[in-house]
């Protein structure tokens, strides 16, 4: 009798997980909550509003976050990392330029 080598498919090894493909609920709170706030201001936009937004469930914001303010300061900090980060950038590239 044969024995046969117990083989795993090809396809299963590149798969991804379904985790992997998707944005984390807080992302998903960040995104619906700094566009909200770019296009009103803060006293405009509610948490029921960014939640409907994100497509989650109003408790997974006070989850998250907290607070309004909270989620508000979190916008903040997300946005300015990436703002800094730039500046960084631009700045080593014209110092080094004119160096």
């Amino acid at each position: 009798m044969i024995k046969r080598l117990a083989r795993k498919p090809l396809v299963a090894s590149l798969m991804v997980s379904k985790y992997d493909m998707q944005i984390s609920t807080s992302e998903k709170i960040l995104n619906a909550a700094e566009e909200l706030f770019a296009l009103s201001s803060y006293d405009a936009v509610s948490i029921r509003q960014i939640t409907q937004k994100a497509d989650v469930k109003l408790a997974l914001a006070h989850y998250h976050f907290g607070t309004k303010e909270a989620l508000f300061d979190a916008v903040i900090k997300r946005r300015i990392g990436l703002l800094s980060e730039s500046r960084l950038q631009l700045l080593d590239y014209f110092s080094n330029e004119n160096g």
